[in-house]
């Protein structure tokens, strides 16, 4: 689980932290693009991760991504968690 041990989702403090963590869900919102359950699903993972640094932008990211995808019940309700950083 490469975003439960990295610190890269915990920027605040670093020199162009803003810069950083813009890359970062830059990557995560163009992963979603890729049709493949796993990408999917770690890119929830890691926007979730990032919801505690930047929930407004994580939000923006998986409702735009939600409002023109077709998702399974169980990967909407974890997109749904991840939206609130909940994916322990």
């Amino acid at each position: 689980m490469f975003w439960d041990i990295c610190p890269i989702t915990y920027l605040k403090d670093a020199p162009d932290s803003k810069e950083m963590q813009d890359a970062v869900l830059n990557v995560l919102e163009k992963t979603l693009t890729i049709e493949h359950r796993a990408c999917r699903e770690g890119a929830f993972h890691g926007l979730g991760e990032m919801a505690y640094t930047c929930p407004e932008r994580v939000r923006e990211i998986i409702d735009g991504f939600l409002s023109k995808a077709k998702l399974d019940e169980k990967l909407l309700a974890y997109a749904l968690k991840a939206r609130e950083g909940n994916v322990l």
